[in-house]
């Protein structure tokens, strides 16, 4: 299990806060009727510590637990806007309205053959029998976690089952050096629930979006599934794999690229010049981030890597992947036709020694 560091000042705390808003995602199934609002059912892994709270936001902590799972509902506004993430400001006490807000409805959790029987009752229901794994980043709380996997899911118009990876992340931009020790930490119980996920059976297919610190979470994932599997006669865990402005050290990307082929069809990177988070991130971390693409971009057999500089984004230039309807389109697209940036709009492609990569031109 692990602690957290002694609590910060709520002064700082507000201030990064302010500063960074960094990705999750979420969906849920309805309660009760909302009026003006939509609710999305997303079914969720975390291995934050189950406190017992019965609110929604306080059920799982700050430490790290066993892996813990559930069903969850979210409200998303009638008019919602893409990339946006509506909530109450700091000086709003009362209870956030649904049809204002994106709220977290409520939280059912589940045992695994609970989990099971609810992914197999959304893959039936669904219009398409794929189920879409989020893993956030860091400055997520769970109840950030399961919010923005529904407000993603809902912005990318995604027409499967959705499923949140909640982690304990940290709760500011100068904490990403602390992430990375917990971050690997949760490793195992994305392991598990994937896993899971393929048990599921049938004829599903299963994709995974990761961003930002989650990223450095699903390649460890999936290089520990990689060394477990016998992928003999199997086809892969992970349909389309893509990694969103990934704070993974790009050495460590090519080291575990390899071994992603036994268990993805296709892997995905986005990267950028202008994200200012991950230049920051590498002063605290000393990593050469693989989502970074200041000083270069990173080309690699296996990997599909798509420039994204001239997508523009708020300040920080970290949130691309869920802010612009271009590149939404084009990751539907990517998750739903398995089209390649070949024969996707809005690409063109880039030839260098190391290989081609492609620029987005939207």
């Amino acid at each position: 299990m692990t602690s957290r560091p002694f609590a910060r000042p709520l002064v700082r705390i507000a201030a990064i806060g302010a500063l960074l808003l960094l990705a999750a995602c979420a969906t849920t199934p309805p309660p009760a009727p909302v009026t003006e609002a939509r609710v999305v059912s997303v079914l969720y892994g975390t291995n934050r510590i189950d406190t017992g709270m019965s609110a929604p936001d306080a059920r799982y902590g700050a430490e790290s637990g066993p892996l813990s799972l559930g069903l969850a509902q979210v409200s998303i506004p009638e008019d919602h806007a893409i990339g946006e993430l509506e909530e109450p400001d700091l000086f709003t006490w009362s209870e956030p309205d649904p049809r204002e807000y994106v709220v977290l409805l409520s939280l059912e959790p589940l045992d695994q053959a609970g989990f099971l029987r609810a992914l197999t009752d959304q893959l039936r229901q669904a219009n398409r029998r794929e189920a879409l794994i989020f893993v956030h980043g860091v400055n997520n709380d769970f109840g950030d976690a399961i919010r923005r996997s529904a407000q993603f899911a809902n912005d990318l118009d995604w027409p499967g089952a959705t499923i949140a990876f909640a982690w304990p992340a940290y709760d500011g931009l100068l904490d990403f050096d602390s992430d990375k020790d917990v971050a690997e930490e949760a490793a195992p119980a994305l392991a598990e629930l994937l896993d899971l996920v393929e048990r599921a059976g049938g004829t599903h297919r299963d994709h995974m979006v990761a961003h930002s610190m989650g990223g450095r979470i699903a390649v460890m994932a999936l290089s520990l599934v990689a060394s477990d599997r016998d992928v003999d006669g199997r086809g892969p865990m992970i349909d389309e794999l893509i990694l969103a402005a990934p704070e993974i050290p790009a050495s460590m990307l090519q080291t575990e690229a390899p071994g992603l082929d036994r268990v993805t069809g296709r892997t995905t990177l986005y990267v950028s010049r202008a994200d200012r988070a991950l230049l920051l991130a590498g002063r605290y971390t000393g990593d050469d981030s693989a989502g970074d693409a200041a000083n270069t971009v990173l080309v690699l057999p296996g990997i599909e890597t798509i420039d994204a500089t001239e997508i523009r984004d708020d300040f920080l230039g970290h949130s691309y992947y869920r802010t612009n309807r271009a590149l939404l389109a084009d990751m539907h697209q990517l998750l739903t036709t398995g089209l390649g940036p070949d024969r996707r709009f809005g690409l063109v492609p880039v030839r260098t020694d190391a290989g081609t990569y492609w620029v987005f031109r939207p």
